[in-house]
């Protein structure tokens, strides 16, 4: 194609001589010193495959352009690929071709110069006089530079740019990070280009001498080695290419490379030197990068347990970290270049090599991918078993196999004490609760198929634990021997034993084709003998100390549960029954999994129900007298959609044993708080008491989250009563003292509730910063029992401490005439109870506010 045609990049994008272009000369050079080129030169192609030459570089002199036609070339393969190379015997491939002949060439790589729609529009070339055995290495570099030049060239001919050669050098050095500079002996000038001022940072064409140039070198041993460079290529011409550390003008460590080659006039007089100049820090920090992974990488397989070894297709071992010397007897470098067949005892050395070439043929392996036992040999010749694991590794060319050893000899002669640990208890020598569960979810398979029933028992020693403190370990392991052997005496047959935990034991059967509530109204009797068999009296030194038990059982349908659910209605029932203990007990029935199952609802529920818009606030009014509203508590109400209205005194505890509990009492002292600024755009002032449970005070972010509700709301902290029951307060007395001091600091009141019913310090509350003592329901239900006057009694003495602390008393569940009398006589402050109102709904206490 000519260089008008519209399809020819490179012919529009060069129309001005080469010879004038310094800096792609320059370019050119560094390239063609990179790849060790005879011959360099770039060529348009046009639409009859003809290629003509743009620039030519013989030893890096610009020679006469010259034409050729791609077919019947070494570059004709370039028409279909990116990148070829010949590296031998290039004349004896092409006879024929003068053009190669002329110029003696032996050995070619060529790269292709591709437009935007993918066509060929040049190429890059170059021609060694000699045969060249590295050439395939130089393609990365070849192709690199094919690409940027036909990426700046095709940039060029849509902007018409044909004449702006400078800008065509420079986008060239900027795309590949390469520059260009000379140095003109005569003039002792030294020139930069854009991409060498890039690297310097340095403003582009500021003068700048050699002394200045060399000062940037880091250090004076590389300011001496490039100045020895320069010197040797200006005095005898010698090229030169090295790296060195450098700082830039801005104080930047970075890494360049720069070579240098000189410029004789016709006369071959000296008359310039010139050279590349490119910035490879990221180059060296790739390698540092690579480095440190590798040590990195050597440290971790060096500390490994595991033997790690790698093998190449001949079965020479490569590579093997120090486990693996360890492990067969070998000192340091000792196993690399043995044959993996060193580590083998017969048959397997013989056979190995005959497996290997088996498997390159066909493919197929038993081993790859596949951990095996095998057994191995030590250095002293010592066999050993071991477990292998081989993977194929596939680099480049090349196939490695990388195994991973592991000494298990030690592990095969411990596998039956392994065994007995594992599913055996070593107290009582009962199978344990691994074990159970093996059994008991082939028992439900089993038994589902048939519609059969299960019974299954969990029976826990009472207080064993501090029956070890009190008489010691032994006697402790003793007494569960003993247990353990008239338990299994009594449900010798249909039913069977294991040992769960430290101090609890499992039983379980199975019962085809029978009533259910037959079994019902039968295992409680079955489960009474068993319970019955744990009371017996243990000599202790002369003492007879009497053991306890408590028993929880279930009987389910193995067609409708799992294991997991059979086991949490066991814990289920025995929590039941540690609440009778000592000699507890508890059989779940179908009417106790049903409360079981809607505890486990209610659970589930909870997770969520701040975000339900289930939950709601009910006020319950306190007055000063029969007719003054003073303050109200504020309680929770939770209509589920899913169940219906669910009792605080059933959801409250099951919130209590998690973190739901913070969640819930987040919600209420943000929607109190959102109600006392809704009456407070009304003009109407009160306080309303919360609830605070253990959890949520001694919770880190419990004031943070207080105060934030306060201010969202513009809420006065004293009209916020926060109140505490006694068993709060002792959860953690130090933490909670801290909490309330910091809050009453700001504003912030507190009441203590149920009152009397717990277990605080008198001096604690002398100490706390108390506003008032909430009078329990229970003593204030006792006013009115005539037989007996030790409810009277407390709450005088409740009154009488209220009024000592300077507090007010506030009487709750007042609902007769007479409660309230009695209580207004002894001096009580405030009254909370069904006499006055009911907890109401939020609208309607507004009304009545």
């Amino acid at each position: 194609m000519s260089k008008d045609s519209k399809h020819s990049d490179i012919g529009a994008a060069y129309d001005a001589p080469y010879s004038q272009c310094a800096n792609l000369s320059a370019q050119l050079s560094a390239l063609q010193q990179e790849i060790k080129a005879d011959y360099l030169f770039i060529a348009s192609v046009d639409e009859d495959k003809l290629a003509t030459t743009q620039l030519v570089l013989c030893n890096a002199e610009v020679v006469e352009n010259f034409s050729y036609s791609l077919e019947g070339s070494p570059c004709e393969p370039l028409l279909t690929q990116n990148v070829c190379f010949i590296t031998h015997d290039l004349q004896q491939s092409y006879p024929e071709n003068r053009l190669l002949q002329a110029i003696n060439a032996n050995a070619y790589i060529g790269a292709a110069i591709l437009n935007d729609d993918g066509l060929l529009t040049g190429v890059l070339v170059g021609l060694y006089f000699n045969a060249h055995q590295n050439l395939e290495s130089y393609k990365s570099t070849l192709l690199s530079f094919a690409n940027y030049t036909s990426v700046y060239l095709q940039k060029c001919f849509l902007e018409n740019k044909s004449s702006s050669q400078k800008l065509l050098i420079n986008a060239v050095e900027s795309m590949a990070k390469v520059g260009s500079w000379q140095y003109t002996v005569l003039t002792d000038e030294l020139y930069f280009s854009p991409e060498v001022y890039k690297i310097y940072a340095l403003a582009a064409n500021t003068k700048i001498n050699t002394t200045q140039a060399i000062a940037h070198y880091a250090g004076e041993k590389e300011q001496a080695r490039i100045n020895q460079l320069f010197k040797r290529l200006q005095t005898l011409g010698l090229p030169y290419c090295e790296d060195f550390e450098f700082v830039d003008a801005k104080g930047r460590k970075k890494w360049v490379r720069t070579s240098g080659q000189p410029v004789f006039d016709i006369n071959n007089d000296l008359t310039a030197v010139q050279g590349a100049f490119e910035d490879v820090t990221l180059e060296y920090e790739l390698k540092a990068k690579v480095e440190d992974k590798n040590n990195r990488l050597e440290a971790i397989l060096d500390n490994l347990n595991d033997a790690v070894i790698t093998i190449n297709q001949k079965g020479v071992i490569v590579h093997c970290n120090k486990t693996a010397l360890t492990m067969f007897g070998y000192d340091d470098n000792e196993m690399l270049g043995l044959s993996i067949n060193n580590l083998m005892p017969e048959p397997y050395a013989s056979k190995h090599h005959a497996y290997m070439r088996n498997y390159e043929q066909t493919g197929e392996a038993k081993i790859i991918g596949v951990g095996r036992q095998l057994p191995a040999r030590k250095c002293d010749g010592t066999i050993f078993q071991i477990e292998l694991s081989l993977t194929k590794a596939v680099n480049d060319s090349s196939i490695e196999y990388i195994g991973v050893v592991r000494d298990i000899s030690e592990k095969l002669e411990a596998q039956d004490t392994i065994y007995n640990l594992a599913y055996s208890d070593p107290i009582t020598g009962l199978k344990n609760k691994r074990w159970f569960e093996r059994e008991c979810r082939s028992l439900l398979q089993s038994a589902s198929l048939n519609s059969s029933y299960i019974y299954a028992a969990l029976l826990d020693m009472d207080k064993l634990s501090q029956f070890n403190f009190k008489y010691g370990i032994e006697a402790g392991n003793e007494a569960l021997i003993l247990t353990a052997k008239k338990l299994s005496k009594a449900v010798e047959g249909e039913y069977k034993l294991y040992k769960s935990g430290v101090d609890s034991f499992l039983i379980i059967s199975t019962y085809p084709n029978r009533n259910l509530c037959d079994l019902e109204l039968q295992q409680p009797i079955i489960d009474s003998k068993i319970l019955a068999l744990t009371n017996f009296s243990h000599k202790i030194n002369d003492l007879e100390v009497v053991l306890s038990a408590s028993l929880g059982s279930t009987i389910i349908d193995a067609s409708k549960d799992s294991y997991d659910s059979l086991f949490n209605k066991l814990d289920y029932s025995l929590k039941q029954a540690k609440k009778l203990s000592p000699f507890g007990y508890y059989f779940a029935d179908l009417d106790a999994l049903k409360r079981y199952e809607r505890t486990n609802k209610i659970r589930y529920l909870l997770i969520n129900v701040d975000k339900s818009n289930e939950l709601k606030l009910a006020l319950q009014p306190q007055y000063v007298n029969e007719n003054t509203f003073h303050s109200s508590e504020a309680l929770l109400r939770w209509h589920s959609q899913e169940l219906g209205i669910i009792s605080p005194a059933e959801f409250i505890p099951i919130a209590e044993e998690s973190e739901t509990i913070i969640k819930i009492g987040d919600w209420v002292i943000d929607n109190v708080c959102k109600l006392l600024h809704q009456v407070g755009q009304l003009g109407k002032s009160t306080c309303i008491a919360v609830n605070i449970s253990a959890k949520q005070i001694v919770a880190s972010d419990f004031k943070e989250k207080l105060l934030a509700s306060v201010q969202k709301w513009q809420v006065l902290p004293q009209h916020l009563i926060i109140e505490l029951t006694e068993t709060t307060l002792v959860s953690d007395i130090e933490l909670v003292k801290e909490t309330m001091v910091e809050l009453n600091q700001m504003g912030f009141r507190f009441s203590i509730d149920d009152f009397g019913t717990g277990y605080s310090s008198l001096s604690y509350l002398k100490e706390l910063p108390i506003s008032e003592l909430k009078i329990d329901k229970y003593f204030v239900d006792g006013i009115m029992d005539n037989e007996d006057s030790s409810s009277k009694t407390i709450v005088n003495m409740i009154i009488d401490m209220a009024n000592a602390l300077g507090v007010n008393s506030v009487a709750e569940g007042v609902e007769e005439t007479a409660q309230f009398n009695y209580l207004k006589q002894r001096g009580c402050d405030l009254f909370q109870g069904y006499l006055f109102s009911k907890p109401i709904p939020v609208e309607q206490w507004k009304e009545r506010l």
